[in-house]
């Protein structure tokens, strides 16, 4: 019988554009044009900021390299990868399968390869494909398990989407695509901590998952050979990230059948996934009963057990960074009381007396009985009033199509002034990807230049600051 590793890597390699079904190639722009839209509107942010300037210092006129987006400046493929990836990750808005973002490992990892390679368009977006569904294997099985040990799931499982699309770009066969898994399972890391701090580490962690999967596929391709039982052996990712190797045969059992990248999400709010049901059923009850923040006097919201758990969900302050506010589900409930919106702009309102007044009362709790992206908000109001209303969905509710993404590309550039002509540029031709000879137009058509007057967005605050 094939390891998972063997079977992964058959799968991935094996591959090819004719063999997609239209729906899943459909879902593969809708996903390229969502990750590289939110990373174009992430541009002045401190993170990508700081991961262009290490790259440019480091990385810099290396000849046959990749390009920062939005910057142009050209860099080694590995550090395009890097930066390119913190930049996707920045504004919290990123596409979700369960607990992974797979968007910002694999798209910038496929770009910066396919750029070095001078890939035609249906090789990307084939690599981006086989990218998520093999990271979405793996993720699917495991994530429950490797969660609560404090392993994050973005950049543990992301760097197996990250080695399938440098692999499948540099053709490698299945078994050295095998082999760049194995290697990316001895190369993966990356630790919720961060979340209980406030500081920024996860957004260099897919960063560097996608550096990682990168060198994954070069080593596979000099021919060095990777442990075959990488993720079900004794010792292997399986036993160290998620203590156990039951059922292993079920990850990639599906492959080509079910379309994981089918499931694949997205964010109408700047916030945590787990926080986009409870957001969008605060802005319903505040249309329906006309709520003002004056009027409540206590918040409880129930939600799916694994999501009230998460860390930083139950947060209520006080706040100093970005991804406190991002994480907070306190906080989400409060900004669209007092503003009826939920913008970028609005979470770095650390030191807002009643933001914070609203996030002291309100309250978290974990619902065994709810599935995931379900919750129940239950608002106390001064007068004696109670007010319950609830959202049971499915995740298909979540589930944009292109020109429903297009919509929100649109107005995301709009608040943050990314040029209007970069915008209609990048949904014109993600539209018509698989007719690119090459990435090299794509890529031009994105660059801007910074807008000379800063964004002094979060300015009172030196980390995760606008600029």
């Amino acid at each position: 019988m094939a390891t998972v590793a063997e079977r992964l890597g058959q799968f991935a390699a094996d591959l090819k554009w004719d063999q997609i079904p239209p729906e899943v190639i459909e879902k593969g722009k809708t996903c390229m044009l969502n990750g590289v839209g939110i990373s174009l509107s992430c541009f002045t942010m401190d993170m990508p900021k700081a991961a262009r300037s290490i790259v440019k210092q480091y990385e810099k006129d290396i000849g046959r390299g990749a390009t920062l987006m939005g910057d142009g400046t050209k860099v080694s493929m590995m550090g395009a990868a890097f930066a390119n990836g913190v930049m996707f990750h920045s504004r919290g808005q990123e596409d979700t399968h369960g607990t992974m973002h797979i968007g910002t490992t694999v798209i910038p990892t496929t770009l910066a390869v396919a750029e070095w390679k001078k890939s035609s368009g249906r090789d990307v977006l084939t690599a981006i494909i086989a990218g998520y569904e093999v990271a979405a294997a793996v993720g699917k099985e495991l994530t429950p398990l490797t969660t609560p040990r404090g392993f994050r799931a973005s950049p543990i499982y992301g760097i197996f989407g990250s080695a399938t699309a440098a692999g499948k770009l540099l053709a490698l066969n299945p078994a050295q695509m095998a082999n760049a898994l194995s290697y990316a399972a001895a190369l993966a890391f990356g630790t919720l901590e961060p979340f209980l701090t406030g500081t920024m580490e996860i957004f260099f962690e897919n960063g560097m998952a996608n550096r990682n999967g990168i060198m994954a596929a070069l080593i596979a391709q000099t021919g060095m050979s990777g442990a075959s039982t990488a993720f079900e052996g004794p010792m292997g990712f399986c036993q160290a990230f998620a203590n156990q190797r039951e059922n292993l045969e079920r990850i990639g059992a599906d492959l080509g059948r079910k379309w994981e990248i089918l499931n694949v999400f997205f964010k109408p709010y700047a916030t945590c996934a787990f926080n986009q049901s409870p957001v969008t059923i605060m802005m319903k009850m505040i249309d329906e009963h006309n709520l003002r923040a004056d009027q409540v006097e206590r918040i409880h919201i129930r939600m799916n057990a694994y999501e009230a758990n998460y860390p930083g969900i139950k947060y209520t302050g006080p706040f100093s960074t970005f991804l406190q506010t991002i994480m907070s589900t306190a906080f989400g409930m409060a900004v669209p009381l007092l503003e009826r919106k939920l913008f970028f702009s609005d979470l770095w309102r650390f030191d807002d007396r009643l933001i914070n007044e609203l996030c002291r009362v309100t309250t978290v709790e974990a619902d065994d009985q709810l599935l995931p992206l379900n919750c129940i908000l239950t608002i106390n109001l001064k007068d004696g009033r109670i007010l319950q209303d609830e959202l049971r969905i499915t995740p298909e509710y979540y589930f944009y199509n292109y020109e429903q993404d297009v919509e929100v590309i649109r107005g995301i550039h709009r608040e943050i002034k990314v040029p209007p002509k970069v915008t209609e540029q990048l949904i014109r031709q993600v539209k018509e990807v698989e007719k690119w000879k090459n990435v090299d137009p794509f890529i031009w058509a994105l660059n801007f230049k910074p807008a000379k007057k800063a964004n002094t967005i979060g300015k009172r605050r030196k980390i995760s600051r606008n600029k």
